[in-house]
């Protein structure tokens, strides 16, 4: 139906399954992400309803998370669109992965490295966004990529999740992990997905 209708939103909810049981069941959400020419917009399913219109307030803050690839800019032209049109701001995040092993001076050396990069190229992408009147911060967080990204979003108050995806499936997926499917499960905001086509 998204094809037919030329859709270039599809906004659905999700159990938020995780672990063995979702790659045996499936997840039509899951799928969909995968599959979809148009992003996927996911909600976890909490239980909870909504009391009041003001409740159904539009985004306020949008944490993007980049790693400097072409791949993960993807999402810049929908994460702009979005904060134009609601008047968000816009919090840029890229996690240099902790290393393991090795010497610690090299380490630390690495790290260092890694983290003037990702400001680099934060600053340039926020300049960009700042171009269209946006309110950009940027952010460089060590760690694991997914738990750095669910820990800045509730750390700067965001209400919006938006990054791509690879969309790796099956034994892949399962054996290799994703950070865009960690996120979708454990966020406690909706999460944008955007997965890129040639």
């Amino acid at each position: 139906v998204a094809a037919e209708e030329n859709a270039d939103l599809i906004a659905m909810a999700t159990h938020g399954r995780g672990g063995i049981r979702r790659f045996l069941l499936g997840s039509v959400a899951d799928r969909v992400v995968r599959h979809a020419n148009a992003p996927v917009l996911l909600v976890r399913s909490i239980g909870s309803r909504i009391e009041s219109p003001q409740e159904l307030a539009g985004y306020e803050r949008i944490l993007v998370p980049l790693d400097g690839s072409e791949l993960a800019n993807a999402v810049l032209p929908y994460a702009r669109g979005l904060a134009v049109c609601t008047f968000a701001a816009v919090t840029l995040l890229q996690v240099v992965p902790q290393p393991e092993g090795g010497p610690a001076d090299d380490l630390t050396a690495w790290v260092e490295r890694g983290a003037e990069f990702a400001k680099d190229h934060l600053n340039a992408v926020a300049s960009v966004l700042a171009e269209s009147g946006v309110q950009v911060e940027v952010r460089v967080v060590v760690g694991r990529p997914a738990d750095a990204i669910l820990d800045t979003a509730d750390d700067c108050g965001a209400d919006l999740i938006a990054m791509a995806t690879h969309g790796y499936g099956g034994i892949r997926r399962f054996l290799m992990g994703s950070v865009a499917d960690r996120v979708m499960r454990h966020a406690r905001v909706p999460v944008l997905l955007v997965r890129p086509h040639p």
